[in-house]
Formats: C-alpha cells, sequence, structure tokens
C-alpha cells in the first residue's frame, strides 16, 4: 500500500533523484517532434476544409447551418504522445434563430436536450434548412443525435466522396488519398495517406454551437470565463436505455478546457506522463479521465481558474508526476473520477470493479516503487 498523498511543498525533495527520468523520457520518446506536428495538421486542415468546401457546395442547407471547423482532442491541446497520427476536428453548425434552439437538462448527468420551440418558422425562413431538418427534428421538436448523422450528415459526406477520383485530393502539389471512412460513435473517421508513407486518422465529429445564454444551470459549474462563452453539443448518446435516446445529446466544453489548461508550467508534460504510464499498464482509462483530474487539481489551487497558476506546477517535474500518481490513485481507491463540469457523472463508470481494484494495485505499487527507490532508472523503467 502507498503512503499516504503528499502533504506539502516540502515533500518534493525527497524525489530529487527521480527529477531527470520524467524529463529525459518526455523530450525522448513521450512528447511529438512539433515540426512534424505541425506540418501534419498543415495538410489535414487543407484536406478537411476542401471537402468542408465541397459539402457547402452540395447542401444548401449544411452550408447554411456551418460555422467554421473547431480541432480538438491532445493533438490540438500539446498533449499527443507517440505519433502525431490521429487528430480530432469539429464540424460547428449552428441552428438558425428563429427556430429558437431551447437547452433542456435531463436526468442523466452530462447529457441534454435541444429542443427547437419555433422549428416550423423555419419552413417560411429558410425553407432549405427546413426540409432537409425534419429528417432529425422529432414530432415535439427535439433535435435528433443518430438522425443528424446520418440521414444529414452521413448523406452529403457519401455524395461528395462519390465527384472526388480516387478519393485522391491533392495539396500544395502533393497527392493524399482518403483510403477509408468509417462512421464510429459520435464521428466519421477518416483514414489519410499520402506523402512520405504518411498514414493520419482523422475524427470528424458535427457538433451543435451554442451561446453562453444556453450555458446549463444546477448541478453544472458556471463558466469560469467570459471568453469563450460558447461551447457545443456532440451526437454522443449515453450507454444506457432509456426512452428517447437519440434525444441524448452529449455536452462539450473544450474551449473552455483548452483555457484551463494553458501555460501552466509543468502540466502538460505530467499529462502526458500520465497518459504513458496508463498506457504501459493497459489501462483502459481515457484521456479525457485524465486530463479531468487535472482540471480538479488545478480548481483546488486556484478556484477561479483565473491567469495565475497554482504554486504546484511550479515546483519540479518530479512532485508534479508523483503528486499526481497519488491523485491517480486516489481516484481508483474511490472508484471514480468525477465530471469536472458535473460531478454526479463518472468518467469510470465503465470498468469493472476488478479493474479498478487492479488499476488502482498498479500505481500504488509503482509509488511503493518510487518511494524505496526515489532514482533515475525506477522511474523511467514505467515511462520507456
Amino acid at each position: 500500500m502507498s503512503k499516504a498523498r503528499l502533504k506539502n511543498e516540502e515533500d518534493y525533495r525527497e524525489y530529487v533523484g527521480i527529477e531527470p527520468g520524467p524529463q529525459y523520457a518526455n523530450q525522448q520518446y513521450i512528447s511529438i517532434d512539433k515540426d512534424d506536428m505541425e506540418t501534419k495538421k498543415f495538410y489535414v486542415e487543407r484536406i478537411i476544409r476542401f471537402l468542408i468546401q465541397l459539402m457547402k457546395a452540395e447542401s444548401p442547407a449544411f452550408k447554411r447551418l456551418y460555422v467554421d471547423l473547431f480541432g480538438g482532442g491532445s493533438g490540438y491541446e500539446g498533449l499527443k504522445i507517440t505519433k502525431p497520427d490521429e487528430f480530432d476536428i469539429d464540424i460547428l453548425m449552428r441552428i438558425p434563430e428563429p427556430a429558437a434552439p431551447v437547452l433542456l437538462e435531463n436526468n442523466i448527468p452530462g447529457y441534454v436536450n435541444l429542443k427547437l420551440e419555433h422549428f416550423q418558422r423555419l419552413q417560411h425562413k429558410y425553407p432549405e434548412v427546413y426540409e432537409v431538418m425534419q429528417d432529425f427534428v422529432d414530432d415535439n421538436n427535439y433535435l435528433l443525435t443518430k438522425e443528424m448523422k446520418s440521414s444529414f450528415m452521413q448523406s452529403i459526406f457519401d455524395r461528395v466522396m462519390n465527384t472526388i477520383s480516387n478519393n485522391t485530393i491533392q495539396v500544395l502539389g502533393s497527392d493524399f488519398r482518403i483510403s477509408r471512412v468509417q462512421n464510429l460513435g459520435p464521428a466519421f473517421t477518416l483514414t489519410i495517406e499520402g506523402l512520405n508513407e504518411l498514414k493520419i486518422s482523422v475524427d470528424l465529429v458535427p457538433c451543435i454551437l451554442l451561446d453562453g445564454s444556453q450555458w446549463p444551470g444546477e448541478g453544472f459549474e458556471p463558466n469560469p470565463y467570459t471568453s469563450p462563452s460558447d461551447f457545443f453539443i456532440v451526437p454522443k448518446s449515453p450507454r444506457r436505455d432509456v426512452p428517447h435516446i437519440d434525444r441524448y445529446w452529449r455536452l462539450s466544453f473544450q474551449k473552455q478546457e483548452r483555457e484551463i489548461i494553458f501555460d501552466r508550467q509543468w502540466l502538460k508534460p505530467t499529462i502526458r506522463v500520465l497518459k504513458r504510464i496508463r498506457d504501459n499498464f493497459q489501462h483502459r482509462i481515457s484521456s479525457y479521465a485524465i486530463k479531468t483530474m487535472f482540471f480538479r487539481e488545478l480548481k483546488i489551487g486556484n478556484p477561479t481558474l483565473d491567469d495565475d497558476t497554482p504554486a504546484l506546477w511550479s515546483l519540479p517535474f518530479s512532485y508534479c508526476v508523483v503528486h499526481m500518481l497519488e491523485v491517480y490513485a486516489t481516484c481508483l481507491h474511490n472508484s471514480k473520477i468525477p465530471y469536472f463540469w458535473n460531478k454526479k457523472m463518472d468518467l469510470l463508470d465503465d470498468l469493472t470493479p476488478g479493474q479498478k481494484t487492479q488499476y488502482k494495485n498498479d500505481i500504488e505499487n509503482m509509488l511503493d516503487d518510487i518511494k524505496a527507490n526515489p532514482d533515475f532508472d525506477t522511474i523511467l523503467s514505467y515511462l520507456d
């Protein structure tokens, strides 16, 4: 059993011996080459924006609803580890104001419904949008996840792909082929192959953009920032057997989360190290759950989440790593990682009790090893 969680800032002196380990691992084989990442992002964004232009030309309704792209996930947050071969890009759309979209909370934390109280008004204001949206708005004017993605987005995307010769797009004189398209969860997953044996997976997620006036109320954390004020809902249904499951949309506060972790000294490197440890132990815990532990720890040291970085993240890298391993062990001991924006939602609810116990034992044994042998080789053995 590991020692109690670190109590004060002076404890970091115990782990001076492991300090070179996380830094070496982060530089040598955890962090990604920034130039390589930026080059791949450049080509991916060019390809996706080309596809968006074709989709707008194909569908007047999509052209009216479309707002912009938003690069999300670890590839855009500086948290990607190992290889820059996966990217998440959200396709942001906004429901026209005359439809009067209203966000409604329900009995499943982290999920909401969107009701278009005056949907019929679109019939006269934007008939091309109304005609298409009838396929993914039900008789009670609720926006439907599955139908929006399949009957609307999938249909447009399939028609566009049929117009592209050999599924190949040219960017700055180089050919890139979309070799595979899969419909997985809330995303369309594209496999792009091309220049210098490049092979990249891109998750395209259609999202509905809502402004700050729709921010969910009781039970949810308020927006810590005046700007950005808008947020998204994603067509991802809960893993529960509930009536009208297609009415349930997952909330996404990616813009705010990017601000929360921005420029916090050792915070991002520590997240990357914990992701590496998770992968080496083969823990089936999402990167988002790992990141969420850091949101909560940041709020302990800085309740308003303003520009002041809590003292923790200014201490040596080794201390930050050990401290967050203690936090991870505590979460596993408690069998939950509460969702930052609504603590009633548990990000570990898909794990079995046996998995939680095994993961807890892995981390506690690792901590015992580090504390008994606080040196370079010990910590590196968990990171290589």
